[in-house]
């Protein structure tokens, strides 16, 4: 019984934490997240530009994080 309530928040923890970066970071191509310090000031952002898969950033993170999604136009010919 013990082993099974500490596997059990073991794999709680590690969910948790897991979701937790998740929202603190871009994941997919028009996400940008912005970095606010106590004072709600931006302080940092990360992004992925449309048609890239690379991350760019600047400033620092903290845990006081906006993430939001830019939808990409369609590539033109």
């Amino acid at each position: 019984m013990r082993i099974r309530l500490t596997l059990a928040l073991a794999l709680t923890t590690a969910l948790g934490a897991t979701a937790a970066w998740a929202v603190l970071y871009p994941t997919q191509p028009g996400d940008y997240v912005y970095y606010r310090d106590a004072d709600n000031q931006v302080v940092g952002q990360a992004w992925i530009p449309c048609y890239s898969s690379e991350v760019r950033e600047w400033g620092e993170r903290t845990a006081n994080a906006v993430k939001t999604h830019m939808n990409c136009p369609p590539p033109v010919e």
